[in-house]
This record gives C-alpha cells, sequence and structure tokens, in this order.
C-alpha cells in the first residue's frame, strides 16, 4: 500500500494557478539567496509559506464575490470572514520580528 506521499500534484502544472504558486516561490527563493543558499528546513518554510498565501488569497477572492460580508438574519459576519481575519492576522503576529529568513550570517529565530 502507498503511502500517497509521492502522489500527483492536485493542482496540473499548466494550470495559471500553477504558474503563479511556482512564479511566488521562486521569488521567495531567491529572495533568501538561491535555492543553493537555502537549507532543507528553509524550503520547507517557503512551502508552507506559499500554500498559507495560497489559501488566504483564494478565501479573500472568494469574500470578494460575496454581497455582503454580514449575516443580516443572524446580525454577525459570515464563519469565513472571522476565519479568514483570523488567518490572516495569525500569520503577520507570527511572521512580525520572528523570522529564520536574513541575508548574510546565519542567525537564531526568535
Amino acid at each position: 500500500m502507498k503511502s500517497g506521499f509521492y502522489a500527483p500534484a492536485l493542482i496540473p502544472p499548466d494550470r495559471p494557478v500553477a504558474e503563479l504558486l511556482r512564479e511566488h516561490r521562486e521569488g521567495l527563493i531567491a529572495d533568501l539567496g538561491g535555492r543553493e543558499a537555502c537549507s532543507t528546513a528553509k524550503l520547507a518554510l517557503v512551502d508552507l509559506i506559499v500554500t498559507a498565501w495560497w489559501q488566504l488569497e483564494s478565501v479573500s477572492a472568494y469574500l470578494m464575490t460575496l454581497s455582503s460580508l454580514v449575516d443580516r438574519r443572524h446580525r454577525r459576519v459570515w464563519q469565513v470572514v472571522r476565519g479568514n481575519y483570523n488567518a490572516g492576522t495569525g500569520a503577520y503576529r507570527n511572521s512580525n520580528g520572528r523570522t529564520c529568513f536574513g541575508r548574510g550570517a546565519a542567525r537564531v529565530c526568535n
């Protein structure tokens, strides 16, 4: 029985979103000094960052299609609005001043 770890990508590589994700990932790696300067751990973090960015952007795009962010019947914001806000602020809080990515000499993460 296969574990599924080496399963094919969920997004076909010829789709525009796959190209956008690839460009974003390669841009982050270039900002870190290139693939040669990145450890396996940094590359794993880049993959996580790109995945979180894509999820946040996808939900934000969906929210822009809604006529209102508020459920008027129950007088509250939709749950997806609250979840998207929490994801965005959580990502900001986790990255604000506490990053392992730095140019030059290796640093210890805060």
